[in-house]
This record gives C-alpha cells, structure tokens and sequence, in this order.
C-alpha cells in the first residue's frame, strides 16, 4: 500500500484514512508491521486502537480532547480585561514586560505569546528584519569580576516632557549582572567615582575596567613628551592596581550597549507607572531595579572562582577617600591655599616643614573636604590628614565654562530653562508696571472729573 502524506490531509482525511488502514488490517489484507508504517504508531497502540473501533465505530478513533476547549483558554471576560490594560496601560510595552507587569500588578497570569498575539491584534503591522552588520561576538570571561564593563547612556529617562540626563552602569561580562547604576544630569567623572565606590565597597577589586575613549578615561592635553597627569579615574585604578582597558568602538564593548538598549525600553514605563519622575527618586529606588533586573537577565558565570579582591571594612573609609575628588594644592610660606571661593589655613606647628610643600584637597560628594599631605618619611610614604580653618573670600565664584561633548548638553538645557524663566519674569514685569500705570491714569481721569462736577455744581 503506498504511503500517504498526512500532513497534507484534513482531520477528516486522516480519519478516514485511519478507519480504512483499520479495516484492511482487521480483514487481514496487510500486516501488522504495515499498519504501523500507515499509522505511524507502536504494535501496541494499533492493537489498542483497534479493539476501540470494534466497540466503538469511526467515533472510537477521534480523540478525546477533540472539538473540546482548550483548558488554558481565555476566557471571553479575561481577555477583554487584558485587551483594555494592552490598548491603554501597558500600550508600548514589549510583551515580555506586558506579561511580567500583567502578573505583578493586575495578578493576571498569561504567557508571552499570548500577549503577543493581542499586541497583533490590536494594531497589525509587517514583521521587520533586524538590520545591521553582523560582526564576530566575543566569548565571555569565566570569573565574575574579570571584566567590568562601563558606560554612560543620555537619554529621556522620565519621559519626552522631562529633560535628558544620563545612566551610569557598571555591567559584569561573564554573568551580564549589572553591579552598580547611578542617575545624574550628564556623564561626568562624580559619577563615576561614585559608582567606583559603591562597587569597590560591595563586591571587591575588579581585575580590569572596559570603557570607551573619552576624556574621563584618559587625558587628552598632553605635552611634547606625550605625557600628561593622570585623570581621576586613573588615579582611583592605579591606587587599587585595576586595570583600565579602553575600548575602540561601542561594538567592541557590546554587552553595555544591549544593556542600555533594554533599559531604554524598559524603565522609562516603569518610572511612569511608579511616577517616578525626577533622578533623586530614581536613584532611592535604583537598587531595586537592579535587583530585579538581575533576577532576569544574569547568567552564572563559567568559572565558580570570584576575581574580586574583597575589602575589609577597615579600609572602607580609606576607600571612599580614594574615590572622592582630588584636587592638587601647593601651600604658601603661611600655609595657606585656595579652593574654590574659600581660602584654607593649615593649623599646625611645623611652619618651616609644612611651607611650599603640594598637598591634596579632598572633595567629598557631600561637600565635606579634607586636607592631606603626602611625604616620604625614611624609606616610606606616608599620609597625613591636616587640619585647618576654612574661610570665605569676597570674590566672585568660579565657574566651570570648560564643557566636553558629554556636558555640554546638560549645560546647555540649564541656560535655556534659566532664559526661559528670565523672559517670563521680565514678561511679567512689564505686564505689572502696565497695568499701575493704567490704574494711575485712571485715577487721574476720575479726579479731574470730580474737580469739574464740583465746579459746575458750585455755579
């Protein structure tokens, strides 16, 4: 008997073809090991369901869950509700945040590709292919801490209406875990320095920091020798022996940059459903989001081994004086120094040892500052902290008017909400000073016709 393709058959071709390889075998006119080959069944499983179409009939041969509702099928009221919350709550999210919010916040528990089918049904639209230039991708690294990936992303976080300002993340490349995150208004070396400390406080010393090529990683003015003062960021990596790798092109560095792409797609929404609108309250809550992020989308790493060099909590405090800014100072022969509108004057006795000697003025992110002297004592460096007395001078304060391609935005949006609210202030000023002196010659008009009423009825 020749084979017959059942892909191509309806249910009521296979059925019927079903019944017929059933008779042939029970009027014995092919062989058992035929009817398996039809049927494409075991020996057992064609002796069974011949002994249902005796009792049975054709009927026998359907299958039970046959014309029968799926058990995992919507019902008509479940799926209006979640059409509604697609069409109007949730309508640009992807699916697979859809069915985590779905479940999280309306306690509706629905798969993925469910959701995706109602996205299509709600507005249909062509599939696209993914463009772009296929390039080779580089394998993981085995230890957690081998390879900290960093990067900064401008982008309208808080929504379209809110102004631009910047994520920095710290991403792990063998487990894709984020290990730090920080909101501030432009990329800027504060930030991270901050997110430096937060990683070197909970997880340890990374082997290697991967970056791209701006300014913050590495000095840009240099002199005829090709050498230049090392960046903070420099600083803070040779203080702790990491070494800073920087990368060529954003492919180069790709794990960060899918990062940011997810983040862009799914924070936002989050932020405007928590009404979360402004980077204060983004950064309170931060950690939970990163948490939650990684409960997702980290992956174990290949090797169980930790690259990290775990600090002490002894050497905390000195960790985060590392990490703060450092701003280099050389003292008069009063043992005095300029910081900003502010004059120090060190309090110490050793006028003649301390005297034009350079020192380090440390800026914490809270405003606190400190004063260290570094010096060689026998065959040792050793640190001093020094105490002083700070004191404000009258002079006009400094400015940072040097901006880099990464700043220059944020500033620029400061001096345009600055102009914006100068303009409607004079506005209004104006406006002010028109309407007294209406009033005024209203005024005026009502006493000169007083004085003539007066007049006439004196007459």
């Amino acid at each position: 008997m020749a084979k017959r393709n059942t892909k191509l058959l309806t249910r009521e071709e296979k059925l019927e073809h079903r019944e017929n390889v059933i008779k042939l075998f029970l009027a014995e006119q092919i062989s058992v090991e035929e009817a398996m080959h039809q049927l494409k069944l075991s020996r057992s499983s064609v002796y069974r369901i011949c002994d249902r179409y005796v009792q049975g009939g054709r009927q026998a041969l359907k299958h039970g869950n046959e014309d029968q509702p799926p058990s995992n099928k919507l019902n008509d009221k479940q799926r209006e509700r979640i059409l509604e919350l697609l069409e109007v709550k949730y309508a640009d999210f992807q699916p697979a945040l859809a069915v985590e919010y779905l479940e999280r916040e309306e306690g509706i528990k629905v798969c993925r590709e469910t959701v995706r089918r109602l996205f299509r049904q709600i507005s249909p639209s062509e599939k696209t292919s993914k463009g772009g230039v296929p390039h080779r991708l580089r394998r993981r690294r085995q230890r957690f801490g081998e390879l900290i990936q960093i990067d900064g992303s401008p982008h309208r976080w808080f929504g379209e209406k809110r102004p631009a300002c910047c994520l920095i993340a710290f991403i792990d490349d063998a487990t894709s875990m984020i290990t730090d995150a920080y909101f501030c208004e432009s990329e800027n070396t504060e930030a991270y320095l901050h997110c430096i400390e937060h990683h070197l406080l909970k997880y340890g010393v990374p082997v290697a920091f991967y970056s791209d090529r701006h300014s913050i990683f590495d000095a840009v003015i240099k002199d005829y020798n090709g050498e230049s003062n090392p960046t903070q960021y420099q600083r803070v990596c040779a203080f702790f022996g990491i070494d800073p790798i920087r990368a060529y092109s954003p492919q180069a560095k790709g794990r960060i940059e899918r990062l940011f792409k997810t983040l862009q797609n799914r924070w936002p929404k989050e932020f405007r459903l928590k009404k979360i609108s402004s980077i204060d309250k983004a950064n309170a809550v931060i950690e939970d989001y990163i948490d939650q992020h990684n409960r997702s989308f980290s992956l174990d790493a290949s090797a169980l081994e930790d690259a990290h060099v775990k600090l002490q909590s002894k050497d905390f405090e000195s960790a985060r004086r590392v990490c703060a800014l450092w701003h280099p100072r050389k003292l008069s022969k009063q043992l005095t120094c300029r910081f900003k509108s502010s004059q120090l004057q060190v309090i110490a006795q050793r006028r003649m040892t301390l005297a034009l000697q350079p020192v380090n003025i440390i800026e914490y992110s809270d405003g606190r500052l400190e004063l260290l002297w570094i010096h060689v004592e026998g065959n040792r460096k050793k640190h001093t902290l020094l105490s002083f007395r700070q004191t404000t001078l009258d002079q006009v304060p400094e400015f940072n008017v040097y901006e880099t391609s990464k700043t220059v935005d944020a500033r620029l949006d400061k001096i345009r909400m600055s102009e914006q609210t100068r303009r409607i202030n004079w506005i209004n000023r104006r406006r002010e000073a028109a309407e007294k002196a209406l009033e005024e010659r209203e005024k005026e008009v009502k006493a000169v016709e007083q004085k003539a009423e007066a007049g006439r009825s004196a007459e």
